[in-house]
C-alpha cells in the first residue's frame, strides 16, 4: 500500500461514527508523513482529545459498563466479565480518564488484590528455598496498575501493587504463576502484562524501581525473541 493510499485510508477511519475507531485513527493520522508537523488550528489540535471524550458514551463503552449490572455480586475476576476485565477493556479502548463512577469498581478490585486469600496459597505460593520465585499470576497486579494509570483511578494502594511486583520479580527478570517446584523460568504472559503496568506507572511518576523492573522484563522478552 502506498503512502498516499494508506494516509487516505487512515483519514477514512478517522471519519468513522464509532469514536473508539475514530480516535485511534486520528492518532495514526497525526503520525503520517502527509500530516503537517503542527496542527493548523487550535480546533485541529484538540480533535483527538475531543474524540476520546466521546468514547465514554460509545456503544462499546456502554455495553461494557451495562454488563456490570448483571454481575454486581460476582467475583471481580470472573473471566472475562468481572469488573477487573471491564477496566482492562475500558483502558484498551482509551476510555477517557477521570470518571469518578468507576471508583467503586476499583475499590472492589483493591479488596480482592489485598485479601488474605489472594496473597496466600494456592493463589500465591512460595516454596522453602525458592523465596526468590514467588508463584503468582502477576498479570493481575500488572493489569490493575496499568488501567489505574490509564483511567485516572490511581489511589494510595497503586504504589503498593507496584512495589509488590518489584519484590516478586524473578531472578531472570519476569514473573510466573506455575506452581510446579521444578519451574525456574518465568513465563511470557505473566511478564509482558506486569512490564506494561510498571512502565506506565514509572513513566507517569518517574518512579525508578518500576522503570528498572520494566526494563529487566523487556530485556528478558527480547532475549527470548518473542517480542
Amino acid at each position: 500500500m502506498s503512502t498516499s493510499t494508506s494516509s487516505a485510508f487512515v483519514r477514512r477511519l478517522a471519519e468513522s461514527t464509532d469514536p473508539v475507531l475514530a480516535y485511534r485513527a486520528s492518532l495514526l493520522g497525526a503520525a503520517t508523513p502527509e500530516t503537517p508537523a503542527a496542527p493548523a488550528t487550535a480546533a485541529e489540535a484538540a480533535r483527538p482529545e475531543a474524540l476520546r471524550a466521546r468514547i465514554a458514551d460509545s456503544p462499546m463503552a456502554r455495553s461494557l459498563l451495562r454488563g456490570l449490572e448483571l454481575l454486581e455480586d460476582r467475583n471481580v475476576y470472573r473471566k472475562w466479565q468481572g469488573p477487573h476485565w471491564t477496566l482492562v477493556c475500558l483502558a484498551l479502548i482509551d476510555y477517557p480518564p477521570g470518571d469518578d463512577s468507576l471508583a467503586p469498581l476499583r475499590r472492589r478490585i483493591d479488596d480482592w488484590l489485598f485479601s488474605r486469600a489472594h496473597l496466600s496459597a494456592p493463589g500465591t505460593t512460595v516454596y522453602r528455598g525458592g523465596e526468590d520465585r514467588v508463584r503468582r499470576c502477576a498479570s493481575q497486579e500488572g493489569n490493575a496498575i496499568w488501567y489505574s494509570v490509564r483511567l485516572g483511578l490511581e489511589n494510595e494502594r497503586t504504589v503498593e501493587l507496584v512495589d509488590r511486583l518489584v519484590g516478586w520479580q524473578w531472578p531472570d527478570g519476569g514473573w510466573n504463576c506455575d506452581k510446579r517446584r521444578e519451574t525456574v523460568a518465568s513465563s511470557f504472559q505473566e511478564t509482558a502484562i506486569p512490564a506494561r503496568g510498571l512502565w506506565a506507572y514509572g513513566q507517569r511518576h518517574g518512579y525508578e524501581p518500576a522503570i528498572r523492573a520494566a526494563d529487566r522484563a523487556a530485556e528478558l522478552m527480547l532475549s527470548r525473541r518473542l517480542l
